[in-house]
């Protein structure tokens, strides 16, 4: 959702129920995203289901459950959900238009991002997180092309809605968006449920990236990442504490071990206390416990140690 269009082709479409076609922004294994225009002549970006999806009818329940739950999240940090149609066989989501440099952008382009820029970064992305979390989503692909450096902040773009018939077998194959991989959590790549702790992993390796310029488990091909992911340890060469410390601990190959959404906001924010209980509702179908494990607590209260709480 960041720049301009490119151009339409013959078979894209020109308008989107009420919306105007603009332009191409993008387009991933959901579907097609457009720039389009409203009926008063706010640009919003436009998200167009794919049709073998679109003829899925659990799909399309799921989709009208999510995109709903969606409308809710706060939107200081996020791309804010507007509309969203499932009927006359063309589905589509429609979200306010961010405009601006994504996060991978402004670091292959420049230097990696320090001091309180870093620290904001972190914050916003966690504060998204949380919110997105409060109303049972997870986004499932937070990554540096996802956030946009805008005007009013870091704002976070293409949350999970409607990623329920994503493969988590091979979730970088056929992958448009380089370095998705390098974002995705152990428990995905084996083949094991997504709770809200897969975006708590994503947030540790985006903010590594931004951090160091450069992807915390390297490059290579497939296999490869996939190797580094799962069983050796995340690169934090040039990460100041005591951020790193945070970011270690997001990047834990287990998600039992990992904060929450809500942890990391409070430490992040300063807090000092902490106590069972205060995590976030589990999103998804997360399966995970609403208060933490004494482990989860003696770990959470470390991390506070380190940043000298």
């Amino acid at each position: 959702m960041s720049g301009g269009g490119y151009g339409l082709g013959p078979k894209d479409p020109r308008r989107i129920g009420p919306y105007r076609v603009d332009g191409l922004l993008g387009q991933g294994g959901m579907g097609r995203v457009y720039l389009g225009r409203d009926p008063v002549g706010r640009p919003v970006a436009i998200k167009m289901i794919k049709d073998d999806l679109a003829a899925n009818a659990e799909y399309l329940r799921r989709f009208r459950e999510e995109a709903a739950n969606a409308r809710r999240i706060a939107r200081q940090h996020t791309a804010q959900v507007l509309d969203f149609n499932i009927d006359g066989g063309s589905p589509y989501l429609v979200t306010e238009y961010v405009k601006g440099q994504t996060l991978r952008d402004r670091i292959r382009h420049g230097q990696p991002i320090v001091g309180s820029e870093l620290d904001q970064l972190a914050f916003v992305l966690a504060t998204a997180l949380q919110a997105m979390h409060q109303v049972g989503l997870i986004h499932r692909d937070l990554k540096p092309e996802n956030v946009i450096l805008s005007s009013m902040g870091p704002r976070v773009i293409d949350f999970g809605v409607a990623r329920v018939a994503d493969s988590p077998h091979e979730p970088d194959r056929n992958s448009t968006f380089v370095g998705t991989l390098g974002y995705i959590a152990p428990e995905i790549l084996d083949s094991r449920p997504a709770t809200a702790k897969v975006d708590i992993f994503a947030w540790g390796a985006t903010v590594a990236f931004a951090g160091t310029g450069r992807p915390t488990f390297g490059d290579g091909d497939y296999e490869q990442r996939r190797y580094r992911t799962l069983g050796q340890a995340p690169d934090l060469r040039g990460l100041e504490a005591p951020l790193r410390d945070v970011v270690e601990r997001a990047l834990h190959k287990s998600p039992t071990m990992r904060p929450s959404a809500a942890d990391l906001v409070r430490v992040l924010n300063g807090g000092a206390v902490l106590g069972a209980g205060l995590d976030e509702p589990s999103a998804g179908h997360s399966g995970e416990p609403p208060a933490h494990t004494e482990r989860e607590l003696i770990l959470e209260q470390e991390i506070l140690r380190r940043m000298g709480m």
